[in-house]
């Protein structure tokens, strides 16, 4: 333990560096499924479609980037002809990249703070990039907003140091990387308004010029050109995705404006939460550099009507960064702590035994387990000629067929279906010879209407799902759906 101390003391980055190492490994392991319906669906099943010679429509350009389920197609043509094309296996490695990825967020977090502040904030402020309770399970999600986190950190540190040096090409540096953080993440691009705009409000014309030049540079020649190519036009997901979101803001998720609010006072585990908040409020002047963009990308997000948590992810880390720095200045300079110190440790040490707690639950969480599970179940079966999906809700979630490998039809059958048309439906194209039974709620009512379609059922696999699963479940069953399947042979 001693060497620990005195290793973190004189050596704080390689124990950063470790833990996160670590942890993001343990994510790649055991941290499988996917969190939210776009990091498969608009990423995986996409890139699957590119393989299957699905093209753009050059007429109808898709809402999101085509830059980030392309490299994911071409990991897959890679190891299509390595021959160790396993959907499974594939995911570890996607999961591994990414996890390598989120490492630059951690080490340019902490050399951020360094440079501005010294090691012994920097050592804690790159402890939390390392190891804050969501990070290694996000990092290794396939979801454009943690992929562009990176490049923004970047960003972040060389205008920092810019701040400082006064060398011009840093700035036009520091564009670049917010121009490949938009190929990801559209949104991103209220930060090179924030960073610009108070460069003009500096009355630092020729660095606000350079940096929207780099970002210009970096976006025209990765999105614009790749959009050119697909839609005949550069840039022209991004309008899509523009006016797609303008027209239908409130179609989407609502919420109220102040919802992001609790959102960031929940994620940074209260009351600490709030120390942390406090402190980011008071950096508006001394750290104006990182304070007004995360702002301004803050405040956009809160008034926009379509609301999910994972829209300000990206703003997450310099928003941590930034508070934690302006926390710890004010409690240096605060009569009142300095004579409760018991307290402050207090609340510290119960923010990182619980972030503990989470981080080694969620580092190792399974999501979407059962829906996962069904299509691994399929993979590499022969006699599967068409599968029936049979639920008691109205409705039934999509499936992530990726991991199946194999396109056969699929036939839904809700709860208000009638069995006279799910017979006519089946009898019009490939009889079904497996059954999936998405829950397991009012299974006699089910299961004398199953007899008229299949009375012959062979159970051949019960799918549970997660631990997590099971609690999203319970907390929220409305917009969680995360039960048992089980699956029959029929005849």
């Amino acid at each position: 333990m001693e060497k620990i101390k005195e290793m973190w003391k004189e050596h704080p980055l390689a124990l950063i560096l470790a833990s996160s190492i670590f942890f993001r490994l343990i994510a790649v392991l055991f941290a499988k499924g996917y969190g939210m319906h776009d990091d498969h669906f608009l990423v995986l099943e996409w890139a699957k479609n590119m393989m299957e010679g699905v093209k753009p429509d050059r007429s109808n350009p898709a809402g999101h980037s085509l830059i980030y389920p392309g490299l994911h197609y071409l990991v897959m043509v890679l190891f299509k002809k390595l021959n160790l094309y396993k959907p499974d296996f594939l995911m570890y490695v996607f999961r591994f990249l990414h996890a390598a990825l989120s490492m630059i967020t951690v080490y340019y977090g902490y050399k951020t703070v360094l440079f501005r502040y010294g090691k012994k904030l920097a050592a804690e402020a790159g402890l939390l990039m390392a190891i804050f309770w969501i990070f290694p399970f996000m990092s290794v999600r396939n979801l454009i907003e943690m992929v562009c986190i990176p490049f923004i950190m970047l960003a972040a540190y060389i205008l920092v140091k810019y701040e400082d040096q006064k060398k011009l090409l840093q700035t036009f540096y520091a564009g670049l990387f917010l121009g490949l953080a938009f190929t990801f993440r559209y949104q991103t691009n209220l930060f090179i308004i924030g960073f610009v705009g108070l460069l003009l409000f500096r009355k630092d014309l020729r660095a606000a010029v350079l940096l929207s030049c780099g970002f210009l540079v970096s976006s025209f020649l990765i999105q614009g050109i790749t959009d050119w190519i697909a839609y005949g036009y550069p840039y022209a997901s991004f309008i899509h995705y523009f006016f797609d979101n303008s027209s239908n803001a409130y179609n989407y998720t609502t919420a109220p404006w102040y919802v992001y609010i609790f959102t960031i006072m929940g994620i940074l585990i209260p009351p600490t939460s709030l120390l942390i908040m406090f402190g980011f409020l008071r950096q508006w002047k001394k750290w104006s550099i990182l304070f007004w963009p995360t702002l301004i990308f803050l405040v956009f997000h809160s008034i926009f009507p379509n609301k999910q948590e994972r829209f300000i992810l990206p703003a997450i880390p310099v928003f941590i960064i930034v508070g934690i720095v302006g926390w710890r200045e004010f409690v240096s300079n605060s009569a009142f702590w300095s004579k409760h110190n018991k307290i402050h440790d207090g609340l510290w040490k119960w923010f990182w035994v619980l972030n503990t707690v989470l981080l080694l639950v969620a580092s190792t969480t399974y999501s979407k387990r059962a829906r996962v599970e069904v299509m691994k179940y399929f993979y590499g079966r022969n006699d599967v000629s068409a599968i029936l999906l049979e639920t008691s809700d109205s409705g039934i979630p999509y499936l992530p067929t990726f991991y199946m490998d194999n396109e056969v039809p699929m036939y839904m059958m809700t709860r208000y279906a009638g069995v006279d048309s799910i017979k006519a439906e089946l009898e019009k194209g490939v009889k079904p010879n497996y059954l999936v039974m998405m829950n397991n709620k009012r299974m006699e009512e089910r299961f004398e209407r199953l007899d008229q379609l299949f009375p012959q059922r062979e159970k051949v696999a019960v799918i549970n799902p997660s631990f997590a699963d099971q609690l999203l479940y319970f907390l929220n069953p409305r917009h969680n759906i995360n039960q048992q399947c089980i699956i029959y042979k029929v005849n």
